[in-house]
């Protein structure tokens, strides 16, 4: 095992892909819509469609970032 700088790559990844930043604002916008505004409570009681299918879509494209690096 390696140490591994996440944030450095979160940051990498956020540079690159715009439509993914654009993304995780919308999604903290969502929550915070639907009243999630104590940031040390977790977001999993003001989740719904939506922010699902935006998690979903953040992860894939986290994953084809990483393998595009990968590769």
């Amino acid at each position: 095992n390696k140490p591994v700088d996440n944030h450095l790559i979160i940051d990498k990844w956020l540079k690159d892909d715009q439509e993914s930043l654009g993304l995780i604002i919308h999604l903290m916008q969502l929550l915070y819509n639907n009243g999630w505004t104590n940031y040390d409570e977790s977001v999993a009681n003001y989740c719904n469609d939506e922010t699902d299918r935006i998690y979903v879509q953040l992860f894939n494209k986290a994953m084809s970032h990483i393998k595009g690096r990968a590769a």
